[in-house]
């Protein structure tokens, strides 16, 4: 981010200000996080989780905006964790290394997005006609699974292929939405958006069978979230509509 920051200021893109009356065409990078509350088929496996993404926008002198974004889902509660392992545990739900001992192991979440959004800026409230009221839209791509952590590898039941019957590999389709506020500060340094965004992803399992169930998973899932969702914008380069006349 730094790299980037010197990068853009030693090009003069950071240094030109927005005037208070005047709409831009603003090309920039976003970096985002947030934290998800999971709905639908989604809540019976997961708990809240939290999102890491970085997105390319586009913001048109009519302020339209043009998103295309990726966000990295990430969490620790994982409600099915004690069902996982339970043909392979022990009575105390430990699973045993092939050195003979307890493995040390940790279960997560993790999981993916990637959409391209369309939405429109009303400049209601600001410093100048760029930031205001932001409404998204997208469709894209979900995915989300298990992920089972553990030293070296050293329980070779729940490794590498053995670990895909128990990670609940899922994938498909996902649409958003999104409404928040976004602040793109005279100076352009100061740039930031946050709000609510909302996922829907109509999802089916990618793995032909489930060794905890001992049969194939069921097909035809809805995987909802909802949360908040804050960035920093890093605008590459602008353009106004100031216009000339000549006399």
């Amino acid at each position: 981010v730094f790299i980037v920051i010197t990068l853009l200021m030693s090009n003069g893109l950071l240094s030109q200000n927005i005037q208070k009356d005047t709409v831009v065409q603003i090309v920039s990078l976003g970096i985002s996080g947030g934290i998800d509350t999971p709905g639908g088929d989604l809540k019976s496996r997961f708990g809240i989780s939290n999102t890491v993404g970085g997105s390319f926008i586009y913001k048109s002198m009519s302020n339209w905006i043009l998103m295309a974004e990726g966000d990295y889902i990430f969490g620790r509660d994982v409600k099915i964790t004690d069902q996982l392992f339970s043909k392979i545990a022990t009575e105390d739900g430990y699973i045993i290394d092939e050195g003979g001992i307890y493995t040390d192991l940790a279960v997560l979440e993790a999981g993916m997005t990637a959409n391209i959004s369309v939405g429109k800026l009303f400049p209601v409230i600001g410093p100048n006609q760029n930031s205001g009221i932001v409404v998204m839209a997208g469709a894209g791509y979900i995915f989300h699974k298990i992920r089972i952590e553990q030293n070296e590898n050293s329980a070779p039941q729940i490794s590498n292929e053995y670990a895909k019957g128990y990670d609940r590999l899922t994938e498909g389709i996902n649409t958003s939405q999104f409404i928040g506020y976004q602040y793109y500060g005279n100076n352009n340094i100061s740039n930031f958006y946050f709000g609510i965004e909302f996922h829907q992803g109509w999802t089916s399992p990618s793995r032909a069978y489930n060794f905890d169930q001992m049969r194939p998973p069921e097909d035809n899932r809805f995987d909802t979230m909802y949360g908040i969702k804050a960035g920093w914008i890093i605008p590459l380069g602008k353009q106004s509509d100031r216009k000339f006349y000549q006399y």
